[in-house]
């Protein structure tokens, strides 16, 4: 007879030297795992009985859960080898199985395994909703561990017959569990359900931090990268939350990074992307509040996202960083700050040489957070230095840039400029006009100082235009 543990042992060591199979056959020792098990299934189907390796002889319920199993590691090798067809139509038959077993302690992980690969084989094909739909029995199936005082059984428990390691079969159903969240949050990104999505991105990144964070880096730019979904739709507390704990995430490997000196480049760039995550968030929060500024005048509240939080993380110190919208320009210039201090700290890790469109985009990232906040300014002088401020430094960045090489880039910052000099242009005759109404003397140079910026304005628009006519 053949031992079911000996099975997977071979299975397992199959798959262990899959990797170094060669590109020429990539999956020959897949093939061979999925013709062991086939072999074993067949010898199941002519025997009736399996010797277990355990001393009681097994029942017939236990053999229902081992074919179960061996469907299971069938159709997901199938489905690796890139026949998701027959994969889809062994896990069903596997669930079917596991599904008739009441021993729940034995099948339920191995029931979330097999949800969560048809989720997977279902978003590769393009059936969203069949996705959500098993992916979301998986979710209900995990909960109900939560009551449960029995060990759960992981795959390869069932073919040992006993719980071979409990950390193992732990750790096996809250990875389970991981990659359900994660999976759902890309069926619901393909439903359009971005709420959704984002909700269990979060959950994921939760999950991943609650059983140890592997790639701390990535961790970090994944919850940077979400907080910008929470803040442009005006979740700015949550927004904030998760670029808090991208920023704590980052200051904690800080040293070992530094210390190790393995993978520095990398945190450095990975650090400032988040940076500019947090000026964007800053630049999204001061335009929000200028929206509010201009509506009608109603009482101030926040808009909130039922959005998971992360309590391993220590966050305290980031929430001086406001979330609330601002109705001064005081309380705007505060939110200014804190965006230009983070691109300030970003563009010390580029350089025109070796990361030019970074260093670009980030300037111009500056200028917008100028843009925005002087629309809070009520001084038309202070306005006017912000504008200027801004010619400045697009000015500074043109006479430095390959205009050929990095032509989109270049067609934008001069469109922004000519922008920036009719804006200042508008300041300039707001001043004449009240110069005017004072019968002041120093109107005329005030006329004479907007017509040279008019004449500025019209110089650069001319310029932007030329970049399209040289294509």
């Amino acid at each position: 007879m053949i031992e079911a543990a000996s099975v997977y042992s071979h299975y397992e060591s199959l798959i262990e030297n899959s990797v170094k199979d060669p590109e020429t056959d990539p999956y020959r020792s897949k093939y061979k795992a999925i013709c062991c098990l086939n072999g074993f299934l067949d010898v199941m189907t002519t025997f009736g009985t399996i010797k277990q390796g355990f001393e009681s002889s097994p029942n017939e319920l236990h053999i229902l859960c081992l074919r179960a199993a061996v469907l299971f590691l069938v159709g997901k090798l199938k489905y690796e080898t890139n026949e998701a067809g027959i994969a889809e139509t062994l896990l069903l038959e596997s669930l079917s199985k596991a599904s008739a077993t009441p021993d729940v302690q034995k099948t339920l992980q191995l029931k979330l395994s097999i949800l969560n690969q048809l989720g997977l084989i279902y978003c590769d094909l393009s059936k969203h909703e069949q996705a959500e739909g098993v992916l979301l029995e998986a979710i209900s199936l995990y909960e109900e561990t939560k009551n449960m005082s029995d060990k759960l059984w992981c795959v390869k428990d069932i073919f040992y017959g006993k719980i071979v390691d409990q950390n193992v079969s732990d750790d096996n159903l809250e990875s389970e569990n991981t990659l359900t969240l994660y999976y759902i949050a890309q069926v619901y990104q393909h439903l359009g359900k971005s709420s959704e999505s984002a909700k269990y991105c979060s959950l994921t990144l939760r999950k991943q931090l609650e059983r140890g964070v592997t790639d701390t880096i990535y961790w970090a730019l994944n919850c940077a990268t979400l907080s910008q979904y929470f803040a442009s739709r005006n979740f700015f507390e949550e927004a904030r939350h998760h670029l808090a704990a991208a920023s704590w995430m980052m200051e904690k490997i800080s040293l070992e990074v530094q210390e190790n000196n393995e993978g520095l480049e990398r945190y450095h760039y990975r650090l400032a992307d988040i940076q500019r995550c947090w000026a964007k968030y800053d630049l999204l929060l001061i335009d929000h509040s200028w929206e509010l500024v201009q509506e009608t005048p109603v009482e101030k509240h926040e808009l909130h996202f039922n959005c998971p939080r992360f309590p391993e993380a220590e966050i305290a110190r980031f929430e001086d960083v406001p979330f609330q919208t601002a109705r001064t320009f005081e309380e705007a210039r505060v939110i200014f700050l804190h965006g230009q201090k983070m691109l300030n700290a970003a563009k010390s890790y580029y350089s025109l040489e070796d990361r030019a469109t970074d260093y670009f985009e980030i300037v111009q990232e500056h200028s917008h957070l100028f843009r925005s906040l002087a629309k809070f300014e009520i001084d038309n002088g202070r306005e006017s230095k912000m504008h200027r401020r801004r010619i400045d430094m697009l000015e500074d960045i043109l006479k430095v840039m390959n205009k050929t090489l990095y032509l989109n880039v270049a067609q934008q910052i001069y469109f922004e400029l000519g922008e920036t000099y009719s804006d200042l242009f508008a300041l300039k005759l707001e001043k004449v006009e009240a110069l005017k109404k004072l019968r002041d003397h120093a109107t005329l140079p005030a006329v004479v100082k907007a017509n040279q910026v008019a004449e500025k304005a019209i110089k650069v628009f001319t310029e932007f235009l030329d970049l399209y006519r040289d294509k």
